[in-house]
């Protein structure tokens, strides 16, 4: 990770309800926080990771150790 980012949020409000995201980074602990409404998916990718994960609604939390260069 490069910079000063140390973490986002965003929120949409979709036709089916909020959508939420979110991730503060500390260190090199990543944790990505997720809430889809009823009727949605996601797919979520974590930092360096190859695959993605597919979630349905709900709240969803991830965590994951970055690689600090």
């Amino acid at each position: 990770m490069t910079g000063d980012l140390s973490s986002a949020a965003a929120r949409h409000l979709s036709p089916y309800g909020e959508i939420a995201v979110g991730w503060p980074c500390e260190g090199d602990r990543f944790e990505l926080s997720l809430t889809t409404p009823y009727g949605v998916s996601a797919d979520v990718w974590l930092p360096g990771s190859s695959t993605s994960m597919e979630v349905g609604h709900g709240n969803h939390t991830f965590d994951s150790v970055l690689k600090l260069v």
